[in-house]
């Protein structure tokens, strides 16, 4: 205890955190043994920085959150901590794209700052609330409550910055990054003529700078599309022009895709059919290549994700459940389960792609016709939370059975070992945490649809509206099945009876009938 007390004080757990994960687990047993708080505290806090470095945010949520509920316990004595640990979870629920509670948590940040400690300088006092201020517009301008964003922005920017930063360079930065937001919530909101010089102030620093040719190319376009809005479609042409020649030039595939789709609204804004819809034609050509090479980069991250886990796995079984895997024979079965079921999702995952990609298809020739709106990012974000918890509750059960299995072969010794690795199984990959969060984030997502849902067929049930949510993410029977811890034969019928209460005929696909509606 003596040691772990000392390496806190010191804050020497943060050069371990990295190396094993059992160190700061023993700290924090071992703190609440002996009542020693602040070892508490701080090792969930390096926890939480570990699981964010491993793109774990829930897991890093989880340890911040307990921080902070000991934390208040003694507010005065740690308010800067509580402050800084409020900023981390509002900065990774933002990254996660949950913008509303990012806001909350930033709003609450603000009402702190009116109660700080005597010790803290009144400069650091105006940073921090500019920099919580304009995090409060940022959130809200990606939540598109625009008027409330340009606020919040225009709030921060009375606060000066030369009153903050020492150095030059840091407060022109942090300047940008507010110009650049204030355009961007003028531009949203289609008032061209406020979004200028805001737009035109940032294209002159980013010229100048000469260190980030990608944000100059966005300036450029965003510039262009001002003139768009105040229909100086000259103007608009040529600041297009000066974008796509500066995108192409380096490889910006994804500014020169968005600089095409613009080119094609003022080219039909102005009558002119022709170009506008040749231009729609490579914004969409150049999506397709853009959306391949983005679904391949996702193999390859869930690929090493899922060897990194493994091996995650195996590094805290041979250091803490030494015990339970005694015999060759567990774990040979336990690794060769891991094997196949890697393999299995895998290949699911590319045959979820491959459907995906011929209903895009069907999807961009309607917005040939129509110019239907982009897919929502926050949907795929949930669809790729809903098939880790299938996947992981896949494996927790094919575990189950495997050692089940093996159960009438294990002596009386071995018993005890067998049950705790049972335990173990069902305490680690079973977590009803994460499909509470999902099914918060399925409901927030779908509000609007389950309203429409409840207009047009009154006499669906609360559990049939959830089926229609999860049929609308593209999600298979056997992924539903485990989500909701029910058969597949269960979620077959459900989905007959939802036809039938659906009037629908058997050719008709429910999954596209939903994603009309």
């Amino acid at each position: 205890m003596a040691q772990i007390k000392a390496a806190v004080e010191m804050n020497a757990l943060n050069d371990v955190v990295t190396a094993d994960t059992l160190v700061l687990q023993a700290a924090i047993q071992q703190s609440e043994q002996h009542h020693f708080i602040q070892g508490f505290i701080k090792a969930h806090q390096y926890l939480g920085d570990y699981f964010i470095r491993k793109n774990h945010s829930l897991k890093a949520i989880s340890h911040y959150q307990t921080a902070l509920k000991k934390i208040q316990l003694l507010e005065d004595e740690y308010w800067e901590s509580t402050f800084y640990l409020n900023q981390r979870i509002a900065n990774v629920y933002h990254s996660m794209g949950r913008f509303r509670e990012s806001k909350e948590r930033h709003e609450i940040l603000l009402n702190k700052l009116d109660h700080v400690p005597s010790y803290f300088s009144s400069k650091k006092v105006l940073e921090l609330r500019r920099m919580t201020v304009q995090n409060v517009g940022s959130n809200a301008l990606h939540m598109g409550e625009l008027d409330h964003a340009i606020s919040y922005l225009l709030q921060a920017k009375e606060i000066d910055s030369k009153e903050i930063y020492d150095n030059e360079e840091e407060r022109l930065a942090s300047d940008m990054m507010l110009i650049l937001n204030l355009g961007a919530a003028y531009l949203f909101k289609g008032d061209g003529k406020s979004a200028k010089p805001y737009v035109e102030e940032h294209l002159a620093y980013m010229i100048g700078e000469r260190k980030n040719l990608k944000e100059t190319a966005k300036s450029y376009g965003n510039l262009a599309y001002c003139e768009f809005l105040l229909k100086n479609y000259e103007n608009a042409y040529k600041n297009y022009e000066k974008s796509i020649a500066i995108s192409e030039e380096n490889g910006y595939s994804d500014v020169t895709m968005i600089t095409y789709k613009d080119l094609s609204d003022t080219y039909k804004a102005q009558g002119r059919f022709a170009p506008a819809i040749t231009y729609l034609d490579k914004y969409y050509v150049l999506k397709d290549s853009i959306q391949g090479t983005k679904v391949q980069q996702n193999i390859d991250a869930l690929r090493v994700q899922h060897e990194s886990d493994i091996n995650e796995q195996q590094i805290i079984q041979l250091n803490q459940k030494n015990k339970i895997i005694r015999q060759e024979k567990i774990l040979f079965t336990a690794t060769l389960v891991f094997v196949l079921l890697g393999a299995l999702f895998l290949a699911g995952y590319l045959f979820y792609v491959n459907r995906k990609g011929k209903q895009n298809a069907l999807v961009r020739k309607l917005e040939l016709k129509n110019t239907q709106q982009e897919l929502s990012f926050k949907k795929q974000d949930i669809t790729r939370m809903a098939l880790e918890i299938s996947k992981k509750q896949e494996l927790a059960d094919d575990l189950l059975i495997k050692i089940k299995q093996i159960e009438p072969f294990i002596n009386l010794k071995g018993q005890k070992e067998w049950k705790a690795l049972s335990q173990y199984i069902r305490e680690n990959l079973q977590s009803s945490e994460e499909q509470k969060i999902l099914n918060q984030n399925v409901e927030e997502i779908n509000n609007s649809f389950y309203n429409q849902l409840s207009e047009t067929y009154p006499n669906l049930s609360k559990s049939e509206k959830e089926l229609c949510s999860y049929i609308r993410l593209g999600l298979s029977n056997k992924e539903i099945s485990a989500i909701r811890n029910v058969s597949p034969e269960a979620i077959r019928s459900g989905r007959f009876r939802l036809r039938k209460k659906l009037n629908l005929d058997s050719k008709e696909d429910v999954e596209a009938f939903l994603e009309r509606l």
